[in-house]
């Protein structure tokens, strides 16, 4: 069970991302014509280029979408071609972001980040890894932002495991 089988551009289309500065939006537009395509490869490059744009202008949020869109952009390649090279480069895509999330204290949806990290894990077979990284995750949550917080993020972590495990019993 992935969620990366999904309909990205309807997830991309919005105005925050399409409008920060002439280059984001040229990478947006190269990269939302290649995904048509289904030409993976080459939207990972276009998102990937747009996020280090938003990430040298310090703009946090748009670099965070970007950096999910690229890793997405190479998780579908990995479907697609099942060369590891790809699933390892979106692993550390968003390594690299949940880390950058955690630092600068932004405001995101970190869960998204986390659950296609596991997403990525999942497709490789690598079950343990998940396990740690969401308590890892909640045990950050509760020492750098609160307890409530960490709640949050635990209690759509367990949601989310118990439609996995409806969805993967049928």
């Amino acid at each position: 069970h992935t969620r990366c089988s999904r309909d990205w551009s309807s997830d991309v289309c919005s105005s925050d991302l399409y409008n920060m500065n002439e280059n984001i939006k040229q990478h947006f537009d190269n990269g939302m014509n290649n995904l048509k395509d289904q030409n993976y490869l080459s939207a990972y490059n276009d998102f990937y280029l747009a996020s280090n744009v938003a990430k040298t202008e310090d703009l946090k949020q748009i670099y965070l979408q970007y950096t999910h869109m690229s890793a997405s952009m190479l998780i579908a390649e990995f479907k697609k071609q099942n060369d590891y090279s790809h699933i390892n480069m979106a692993i550390e895509l968003l390594n690299e972001a949940v880390d950058y999330c955690l630092e600068k204290k932004v405001q995101f949806d970190i869960f998204s980040l986390i659950t296609l990290l596991c997403d990525c894990y999942e497709l490789i077979n690598y079950f343990p890894k998940i396990e740690s990284l969401h308590l890892n995750t909640i045990n950050y949550l509760k020492e750098h932002y609160s307890n409530d917080i960490a709640m949050i993020y635990a209690k759509q972590y367990s949601s989310d495991r118990k439609s996995t495990r409806l969805n993967s019993s049928h």
